[in-house]
């Protein structure tokens, strides 16, 4: 009977009436029948052997319910794994089975699976791998990961071949009592651009773009062709976009993309040197555009950041009036003596009087009035 409540793929939690949020009694009792079931020397109605394969088959098909940068934790999968962990050291024969059925790489990607760029182009970065993200799930993951290679030489041997490229590619902790959780992810969900020193007014501006969904979905769509993807900027970027959408680290390390964003002269930026942080926008908006050309969003700058506006000036004499139109991909405002950004943009439109002005229609030198339009 309590077998039969657990859900399944061809019936789901509303038909059976299991109640994932409150499930914690339920596995509690299923872990202690099953013990004294397993004490009874196989004289049960139950077929603990044939039980196996099915809990893990429901781990396997089991959907992602935890998030990334919240609290809340898959109960269910923590009592699965818990009933597998109960099972598996109760008889280690069923380890065996577990063998066959590549338990441990499941196992794996449930604690290590890494999540796509493609998720998060998605929007579905939420719902992203790995299945267990909370240390609760993790640490009931890892229980039976232990039980399953106690003993049995096959399950220790698939782990460790899936183990050693991670702690390849682990980046090595050089520092005295290294606590993850001072360099995990803020609650907030977000993760910052770590300052290499005097970088801040580059790491503001990058994390502005990245805040632009339309802007940050098609950068993360495209494919980029160079070559050397090291000095790539729109590669650099996107790796950067990737991170700060997917990685559970507190903050990114922008080095490569230092290292490939070159000034005019061919040098990577000076992470020593603090630099106009208008003077990077251009920049910035200048190469991303020139990195895209080769793609489908190549007006992508020009289609979010370009805009128009008509510079006039009015003689206060025979009151004609003189216009200029420009281009440009960002307005440069007064912040001193202004409290918001409305009262800066309407000083930026605003009429000033310019003196000695030499009028072309009257010919003659006297004041005008100057405004700018968007």
């Amino acid at each position: 009977m309590l077998l039969s409540l657990l859900p399944t793929k061809d019936r789901g939690a509303e038909e059976t009436g299991f109640a994932a949020d409150r499930c914690e009694k339920y596995f509690e009792l299923l872990n202690a029948l099953l013990l004294k079931l397993h004490a009874r020397d196989g004289h049960s109605e139950v077929d603990l052997a044939a039980l196996v394969p099915t809990l893990l088959s429901m781990v396997r098909s089991h959907r992602i319910v935890e998030q990334r940068g919240q609290t809340r934790t898959d109960r269910t999968l923590i009592g699965l794994l818990n009933t597998l962990t109960t099972l598996m050291a109760s008889d280690p024969s069923f380890r065996e089975v577990a063998a066959s059925s590549g338990t441990v790489k499941v196992l794996f990607d449930c604690l290590f699976a890494l999540p796509q760029t493609s998720s998060a182009v998605a929007g579905a970065a939420a719902s992203a791998p790995p299945m267990c993200k909370v240390a609760p799930t993790r640490a009931a993951a890892y229980r039976l990961l232990s039980t399953l290679c106690e003993g049995h030489k096959g399950n220790l041997s698939a782990l460790v071949v899936l183990l050693e490229p991670l702690q390849r590619n682990t980046t090595k902790v050089g520092k005295w009592r290294y606590q993850i959780s001072r360099v995990s992810k803020s609650f907030t969900g977000y993760v910052g651009i770590k300052n290499l020193g005097c970088i801040c007014y580059m790491n503001s501006m990058l994390q502005q773009f990245y805040m632009l969904p339309q802007l940050r979905h098609a950068l993360l769509s495209v494919e980029d062709a160079a070559d050397d993807k090291a000095d790539s900027i729109l590669y650099q970027l996107q790796t950067m976009f990737g991170y700060l959408t997917l990685s559970e680290r507190q903050d990114y390390d922008p080095t490569p993309w230092c290292q490939a964003f070159k000034d005019a002269a061919g040098n990577p930026v000076n992470i020593k040197i603090q630099q106009d942080a208008e003077e990077f926008l251009g920049t910035f908006i200048e190469k991303v555009e020139a990195a895209l050309q080769p793609t489908p969003h190549k007006s992508l700058m020009n289609d979010l950041f370009m805009y128009s506006v008509t510079g006039q000036l009015a003689c206060q004499s025979c009151h004609a009036v003189r216009e200029r139109e420009e281009t440009n991909t960002h307005i440069a405002v007064e912040v001193k003596n202004f409290s918001n950004l409305r009262d800066s943009l309407g000083n930026f439109v605003s009429w000033e009087t310019i003196p000695d002005y030499q009028c072309s229609s009257c010919n003659q030198k006297v004041g005008c009035s100057s405004m700018c339009a968007c």
